[in-house]
């Protein structure tokens, strides 16, 4: 079960002890060119030189500056929703000094005219300016911003996620970009503590997720539930505090080529805060409308100064949320006929959101040895119990002992993850070899299961009612060099960039048993369902330790090769120990026809190796037939098994894809822009689970091959082969109102389609039995079961201490199709969600934020009569984008020091 306290002990605890970890460097981004533009800043009163390098990295644009020129300067604090113009100027009032901006866009701080320049400036030897260094993901360049980029990059800022209305960073990022996905599974064993996030249609592990530039790995659970994300092992966004992000890059292109095996649909890069001093801190409250869901959370960072113009970054948070339900009226009948309990039967058992008890921590930190040396290291840990539900087990089911549980029961399962990252590195500059980045990360997540308010009916009315069902374990470690050098050619408008990198990866997974009375088929009631119901456990035949190795290398050039024209090249090679070597290439460029107009376009070939946990997963459980004696065998094996094997399974390859991308930028004003980007993504051997094969031929194929005690199986295999088309569309204008107010207006809309272009033959020993390795259902959640469309409108408007924000979401349509035929397919409608939120700075610290999301109690259509189940006390289908729990409000407050 889960805990009740909720304390601010152990983040308090965490912040202190993580001073003990390495530290880092961060990256920085560049949003866009213009001091002009309009942000929201954080920067607290401190020396100049701090707070210049906080305007630099909170606005995105490189300022360089003479560290003499500044020493013994201090600055005010600055806060609020300021262009850079304005916070340079808060930043350098009174100290006599004045900025400009380069040709090429970086702003450079001098003395103003007719001023003295003080003696230790005077006195000292010259130093080369300090350039706040720039990058975005996509690209080795430094000097590209998102918004120049030859591929299209979503950046979304701190403020952003802040005003998002959610302690979660996936269901933020799935509010503010309109080609993520993260459906709000509810009640389908595990999977609703482990929601997957995808991107463009693809599935959750077709995306690669980086933390500060460098891989993350991926949760220990592999989705083999009827729902999406199918079959998926994916990076779990909800380890990283909200807290402790900057901001993160969504780069919506194919990038194997660039970044290794994942990135067939983009990339999510995430960039932890680096700051020195000062911090925040974050209460929130909130319930639904319902009157269930109650969420509280608290959280912050802060900030401390190492040696060598160091920092260190600690960032925690804290959530304890109640569970929601959200289920029909059970119809079924619960008692024997002529039982008068039958009445009063509580037909509404809990099915919805499970209860959530989350404790996350981050921190980054860096340091300069010498001036041309750095080091940087950043850790996450995350500990996170969910309580799901399974269905109601009634007093009359078979699988029920009223001698337990007289009025039935509600099994319950808790799915508690832990995850740990740590990395550390250096990074070393020459002018004449370039930029060396020398790393090594290690990551882990365990995931244990524990059912409670169950039982084992084989073992009869003695069965325990609680059992540990076993346990998941993914590592991953990674040690990398990349290496940057721009060369000065006689061509060109701007240096040829060269990149080049080596990396070396270990991967293991681990299936670990659970109780013997967890999975076993007992002899007392063998009629009876064995093992524990609801989430039978993992059997010591399932049990298993996979590993491999990964080394591979990479080639790029850049160049911009006129002021119009920019282009790119890259490549890829890499190999696996278990499957062999794939190589992947990209070409990219970028010709702006005017300073407004300019046309982009990627073609790029991309895989995704198949993760050990689809090579390695295996869950079946003991069942016995009418009449037979024999225990049979059930469930998903692992694809290397000899009776997968016998079905015709084969080694798992790698999915290989084609990506091509064609778009246009359009920057009509210095306040407004405008991208369109088109796509086209198609992919082989596409890896799928297979149904649950059985029947007479298949135990009969089974019973030939000395597996006779097998009455059904499935597998993963690579099944099919697809092809992915949509459009992208961002747009975004300011404006500043005669009333000294500002407003931001942003559009963005994302269409999808999905479609199975060819579905494998079957292996060999099922060839010709007419037995379908993939159903409908399942094609459905590759082509079909996510909303086909996406519009995200916002505004945020802000006037002295006050703030505003409006966010509407428009899902499309979906459709899921069934099993049993056309007839029970069913289209669900496009549902409108909209979220808002007023803000007032009570004192320069002090923020109250009052809030709602789905504001309008909007619901997704309920499941059709004939499809319902449990007696239609599952009214909603769990693959809904926004969920079924209806209006939430909130208040939160936000203190800064």
């Amino acid at each position: 079960m889960l805990k009740t306290g909720f304390t601010l002990a152990p983040l308090a605890c965490a912040l202190a002890l993580g001073g003990l970890a390495l530290p880092t460097l961060a990256l920085a981004e560049n949003e866009a060119a213009s001091v002009q533009r309009v942000i929201d800043f954080n920067i607290p009163a401190g020396p100049l030189d701090e707070v210049l390098l906080s305007i630099s990295q909170q606005s995105g644009h490189p300022i360089a500056f003479d560290p003499p020129l500044v020493e013994g300067r201090a600055s005010r604090s600055i806060q609020g929703r300021l262009s850079q113009e304005q916070a340079l100027g808060i930043a350098l009032s009174g100290s006599q000094l004045g900025f400009s901006q380069t040709a090429s866009g970086a702003v450079l701080i001098h003395r103003l005219a007719n001023t003295a320049a003080p003696a230790a400036a005077l006195n000292s030897e010259p130093q080369a300016p300090r350039l706040k260094s720039v990058e975005v993901i996509g690209t080795r360049r430094s000097d590209v911003t998102a918004q120049q980029s030859a591929a299209p990059v979503d950046v979304i800022s701190s403020q952003q996620l802040e005003r998002a209305g959610t302690d979660n960073l996936a269901k933020a990022l799935e509010t503010l970009v309109p080609s993520v996905n993260y459906p709000q599974v509810n009640g389908t064993d595990g999977v609703s503590s482990q929601r997957p996030v995808s991107l463009r249609g693809l599935a959750a592990d077709q995306v690669l997720v980086l933390v500060n530039g460098k891989r993350r790995h991926a949760s220990a659970f592999v989705n083999t539930k009827a729902t999406i994300g199918r079959g998926s092992q994916a990076v779990d966004l909800s380890t990283i505090p909200v807290s402790a992000v900057d901001h993160i890059e969504v780069l919506r292109d194919g990038a194997s080529a660039q970044y290794g095996s994942d990135a067939i649909a983009g990339v999510i890069n995430i960039v932890l805060k680096e700051q020195d001093h000062g911090g925040a801190l974050q209460s929130t409250f909130g319930k639904y409308t319902k009157g269930d869901g109650f969420r509280r959370s608290v959280g912050g960072w802060t900030g401390f100064t190492l040696p060598g113009d160091g920092f260190l970054t600690l960032s925690g948070e804290g959530l304890r949320a109640e569970r929601t339900s959200t289920g029909g009226y059970d119809g079924r009948q619960f008692y024997p006929t002529g039982d008068a309990r039958e009445a009063d039967a509580d037909r509404h058992w809990r099915y919805g959101s499970p209860g959530l008890e989350d404790w996350n921590l981050a921190l980054n930190s860096g340091l300069s040895l010498t001036d041309n040396v750095d080091l940087y290291g950043f850790a996450t840990y995350q500990d996170r119990t969910g309580e799901s539900q399974a269905t109601f087990r009634r007093p009359i089911d078979a699988n029920n002992l009223t001698a337990v549980y007289p009025n039935g029961f509600l099994p319950l399962l808790d799915v508690r993850s832990r995850d740990a990252s740590v990395t550390g590195g250096v990074k070393i500059r020459d002018d004449s070899l370039g930029t060396f980045d020398l790393s090594a990360n290690y990551g882990r997540n365990r995931i244990d299961y524990h059912l409670s308010d169950s039982l084992n009916a084989s073992l009869g009315p003695t069965s325990p009612t609680s059992f540990n069902a076993g346990a998941l374990v993914n590592e991953q470690t990674n040690v990398s060099l990349d290496h940057v050098k721009e060369f000065k050619v006689g061509w060109g408008a701007g240096p040829l960039v060269f990149s080049s990198g080596l990396a070396w990866r270990n991967e293991s997974y681990e299936v670990i048993a659970g109780d013997l009375a967890s999975w076993t088929h007992g002899t007392v009631l063998p009629t009876r369902a064995g093992g524990a119901q609801g989430f039978p456990g993992t059997q010591d035949s399932d049990e298993g330790r996979y590993g491999r190795h990964v080394f591979g290398g990479y080639l790029g050039l850049e160049q911009q090769v006129s002021e119009k024209l920019q282009l790119g090249l890259a490549g890829r090679s890499e190999h696996y120990d278990d499957f062999g070597t794939t190589s992947t290439g990209k070409f990219s460029a970028r010709y702006d026809f005017t300073p407004q107009w300019g046309l982009r376009s990627t073609l790029s070939s991309g895989y995704r190796a198949p993760t050990l946990g689809q090579i390695g997963t295996s869950a079946t459980q003991t069942e016995f037939k009418a009449g037979d004696p024999t225990a049979y065998q059930v469930g998903t094996v692992s694809v290397n098994t000899p009776v997968a094997r016998a079905l015709g399974a084969s080694d798992l390859k790698p999915e290989k894809s084609t990506s091509l991308s064609l778009g246009v930028v359009w920057q009509p004003i210095e306040r407004a822009s405008v991208s369109v980007d088109a796509y086209h993504i198609r992919i082989k051997d596409r890896i799928a689970l297979s149904e649950t094969l059985s029947g007479t031929q298949v135990s009969q194929i089974l019973a030939n091959e000395g597996y006779g005690n097998y009455s059904g199986v499935s597998f993963f295999t690579n099944a099919l082969d697809t092809k992915t088309s949509g459009v992208d569309v961002a747009a975004h204008y300011r404006l500043d109102l005669a009333d000294a107010s500002q407003l931001t207006l942003n559009g963005a809309f994302n269409y999808s389609k999905t479609q199975v272009t060819d579905i494998k033959d079957n292996p060999g020993p099922l060839a010709g039995t007419g037995i379908t390795l993939i159903n409908r259902e399942a094609l459905s959640y590759v082509e079909s079961a996510s909303p086909n469309s996406k519009l995200i409108l916002g505004a945020d408007w802000r006037k002295g201490p006050w703030q505003a924000s409006w966010n509407t979401l428009r899902y499309g349509t979906y459709t899921l199709d069934s099993n049993l035929g056309e007839a029970r397919d069913q289209t669900f409608s496009a549902q409108w969600v909209s979220n808002a939120s007023v803000s007032y700075d009570v004192t320069q610290a002090l923020t109250l934020t009052l809030g709602g999301n789905n504001l309008f109690d909007s619901y997704p259509d309920k499941i059709d009569v004939p499809n319902r189940f449990v007696g239609g006390r599952v009214a909603y289908q769990s693959i809904s984008p926004a969920g079924a729990e209806g209006a939430f409000y909130y208040v939160k407050a936000d203190y800064r020091f």
